[in-house]
């Protein structure tokens, strides 16, 4: 059985509650509101029940889900459901790639703000952050800029899948294809770009 299509619309910003040195203002109440429709499938691919609570603390923590978007290893394993109907290889970090105004606001944050939002961060480093669910381990999120790097490619094919913007299965293909060129001997990227072409001819099969 496939699972269901995701065209939800994204949600309105809520006043936020609390403010953060910086003057920054976040809202923690966002962690109970309805999560997005693709939290499921999140939750299956990270292991972790509270994938629900992971995204709509990062929307508050970029400003909107429209300021991001998943990459990296768990953007192809929600490509791979979305095609196959199964879960792929369990990736054990997040890459989220960020607008500038998204990295603006970020850097705006301090440890109240990110911890209100259930963020763990070093000092002087918001790019790459620690997310810890409920009884389980701590979840590294790697912020990628926009463009500023191979990774942060593809930011403008994002698609909206579910609530959460995902970048484009031909985008990630491209970008593993550049690391694989300059990593030959990375065999996770390797391996990762096989399964992004696979998963591209099946997808043209399909239509």
């Amino acid at each position: 059985m496939r699972p269901p299509s995701f065209n939800l619309s994204l949600d309105v910003p809520v006043p936020s509650l609390v403010r953060t040195s910086h003057g920054l203002p976040v809202d923690p109440q966002v962690l109970n509101k309805q999560p997005p429709a693709i939290s499921a499938a999140l939750a299956e691919i990270l292991n972790t029940p509270d994938a629900g609570k992971l995204l709509l603390g990062l929307n508050e923590l970029f400003g909107s889900a429209s300021e991001y978007a998943i990459g990296g290893s768990v953007a192809l394993a929600l490509h791979h459901r979305s095609i196959t109907d199964s879960t792929a290889r369990r990736p054990n970090d997040l890459d989220v790639v960020v607008s500038p105004s998204a990295m603006d606001r970020l850097s705006d944050l301090d440890h109240q703000g990110l911890s209100q939002l259930g963020f763990k961060s070093e000092p002087g480093n918001t790019e790459s952050l620690s997310w810890a669910g409920q009884g389980h381990e701590s979840l590294v999120v790697d912020v990628v800029p926009a463009r500023n790097s191979v990774a942060g490619r593809g930011f403008e094919y994002r698609q909206m899948h579910g609530g959460v913007n995902v970048i484009a299965l031909q985008a990630l293909v491209d970008n593993l294809t550049y690391r694989v060129q300059s990593e030959p001997l990375n065999d996770q990227a390797r391996g990762d770009l096989a399964r992004g072409i696979d998963l591209l001819n099946a997808n043209k099969a399909r239509v």
